[in-house]
């Protein structure tokens, strides 16, 4: 189900980013005769630090693109992360393949 419901396995974004995304990396570990053994080298902290900075470098470039910040602005939208908390844009949800899923609706004091 999370390939419906989470962004990054959303079809439009999740694709082109994780592209982006090894792009980064495999410029990095290409850049030198020794950057590939110096990424071996790296502790998996380092490497989780390192692919936070390239995630948020592959982020500002993906979204520079006004077409695709309309797009991931869309899929927001569509996958309910935008909509109002009250359930008053439920219509809105377009989830794919499931477009007619029914949401109770919930009693505004259980709210978060």
């Amino acid at each position: 189900m999370t390939d419906l419901l989470q962004m990054i396995d959303h079809p439009r974004i999740g694709n082109y980013l994780k592209y982006l995304l090894r792009r980064k990396r495999d410029a990095h570990i290409s850049r030198s005769e020794t950057a590939f053994d110096e990424w071996e080298a790296m502790s998996a902290e380092d490497k989780r630090i390192q692919y936070t900075h390239w995630i948020g470098d592959v982020w500002d470039e993906f979204l520079a693109d006004a077409e695709r910040a309309k797009g991931v602005n869309q899929t927001f939208i569509d996958l309910g992360v935008l909509l109002a908390i009250s359930g008053e844009e439920d219509h809105l949800l377009n989830i794919k393949p499931l477009p007619q899923l029914e949401f109770p609706k919930v009693p505004h004091h259980q709210r978060s």
